[in-house]
């Protein structure tokens, strides 16, 4: 029996070494293959910094080298200016030398020239000259004004009131009016409008304009809807003819959204059709160009560093591309790369207008600077980390003003190399669904049952719902209390 027992004693230290040993074995494979992903993830998020970074650099580099190219061209004007000022100027020297030494030869002489004779009858000339040129530029013309009044509202179907017209012709045969206003609310103001006509046609059937140059021009938004119909008007108009408009310093008075002001070119065909636009605002920031073909136009939006979209969050890019296709009431951007908060978002969308309003679409981010971006829509939290999230999102609404009050948000969003309010936010990613309201962060809802309880509780400490609740949130749900986020009340998805 004591040998037997001997036996299983070592047969069950020999198992539990080879065990062990097994364990040991596991631990290290397990512990070999964590190693070497955490360095295939290093080495792919290392890779994605470095394509980032050697992309901002030859932005900068491009940059940097069209600067000085522009800068030698404007040196080279500068210089090419001066010289030929010295030479006019040494010209100019020399005629009046030889001038005056004529001149003094004359009077030693006494000879009179028949332009001596004449002199007289030449200045008595150009001062009758300037005195009617100048009496065109000053005397209204405003018995012509219901004429052309009568002739704009024809031709884009709606009231056109003018408050008085001149004519110049220092420049040019030109038309100058003033105080004009479009629209039966007379919700298009405009300060000045200059056209050139072509002298000819202003006395046949067909009149023919080959420059509209409107300066200073207030539009109420609901302006925007009629547009297309004016553009209809105007090409179905064969009475008169435009070739180009240029619009400058226009203010759209909107409640819904803060618009710079921006000026407006527009290249037109022989129909009357829009050729091509472009649209640049006046601070530089934003350049748009619309490029109409087969009952759609092409869209390339391009923004410089500071530009804040008017309407919706107000996030700062530092870069930001758009191609899109429009018809008549629908946008479909086929793609947008943005540069913002030190990272990257790409995505599409589709945007319709005009009753109801609606907005849907996709965007993935990658190491966005999680401080920067939280403090767009609160200051109240404190977190640090880079963002990296795929998510897709739609919105509806009847007005554009509330269209970004009830946004729907579907994806996946993790922080890295970061915390949230102190808690090390490495420690937690997850999905999350649900209808971001005008309560903002308060109206998300946060599906995950294998959420932490700290991740659970930095979350609802923001404002989020978290369902369902972890079984120890408790107790740590005092301490996201503390932070004393003021939100409306949470709605949870059904």
């Amino acid at each position: 029996m004591a040998v037997e027992r001997a036996e299983r004693e070592e047969q069950a230290r020999v198992e539990a070494e080879r065990r062990e040993a097994e364990d040991l074995e596991r631990r290290e494979r397990m512990e070999q293959e964590r190693q070497e992903r955490e360095g295939r993830e290093r080495k792919r998020q290392e890779e994605k910094e470095a394509r980032i970074r050697e992309q901002e650099e030859s932005k900068v580099k491009r940059e940097q080298e069209r600067q000085r190219q522009e800068a030698m061209k404007v040196e080279n004007e500068r210089r090419a200016r001066e010289d030929e000022l010295v030479r006019r100027r040494k010209e100019q020297e020399e005629r009046d030398r030889k001038r005056a030494e004529v001149d003094a030869l004359k009077r030693q002489k006494g000879i009179r020239t028949p332009l001596d004779r004449l002199k007289p009858v030449v200045i008595s000339a150009v001062v009758l000259i300037a005195v009617v040129v100048g009496l065109v530029q000053l005397v209204p013309m405003n018995t012509y004004v219901p004429s052309i009044e009568r002739l704009a509202s024809e031709h884009v179907k709606e009231p056109v009131s003018i408050g008085s017209m001149h004519v110049s012709i220092l420049s040019g045969f030109e038309i100058i009016l003033q105080n004009v206003k479009v629209g039966t609310t007379q919700d298009v103001k405009i300060d000045k409008i200059l056209l050139s006509p072509e002298f000819g046609s202003v006395f046949s059937d067909v009149k023919t304009i080959r420059k509209v140059e409107v300066q200073s021009a207030t539009v109420a938004e609901e302006v925007l809807s009629r547009l297309p119909k004016w553009l209809e008007a105007s090409v179905a108009d064969k009475t008169l003819q435009i070739g180009h408009v240029v619009v400058k310093a226009i203010k759209l008075d909107s409640h819904a959204a803060k618009v710079s002001p921006f000026d407006a070119d527009l290249q037109l065909t022989q129909e009357g059709a829009i050729d091509k636009a472009v649209l640049s605002s006046n601070d530089g920031k934003l350049n748009v160009e619309l490029v109409p073909h087969d009952n759609q136009i092409d869209i390339a939006l391009n923004a410089a560093k500071g530009w804040i979209p008017p309407f919706g969050p107000q996030i700062e890019f530092t870069d930001l591309t758009v191609k899109a296709v429009a018809t008549r009431n629908h946008i479909r951007v086929e793609n947008f790369e943005a540069l913002l908060y030190g990272g990257a978002a790409r995505g599409h969308a589709a945007i319709v207008w005009g009753g109801p309003w609606s907005i849907e679409g996709d965007v993935a981010t990658e190491r966005i600077d999680m401080r920067e971006l939280m403090e767009v829509f609160t200051r109240e939290a404190k977190s640090t980390g880079q963002l990296e999230s795929k998510f897709r999102y739609a919105m509806s609404s009847q007005t554009l003003a509330t269209l970004f009050d009830s946004p729907n948000v579907e994806g996946s969003f993790g922080v890295k190399k970061g915390d949230v309010d102190g808690v090390d936010a490495g420690l937690w990613a997850t999905a999350f669904t649900g209808e971001l309201g005008g309560a903002g962060l308060g109206s998300v809802v946060v599906n995950d049952p294998s959420i932490s309880p700290a991740a659970a509780a930095i979350l609802q400490g923001m404002g989020i719902t978290v369902v369902p609740e972890p079984a120890t949130l408790a107790a740590v749900a005092i301490a996201g209390a503390a932070l004393r986020f003021r939100r409306p009340r949470r709605r949870a998805l059904s």
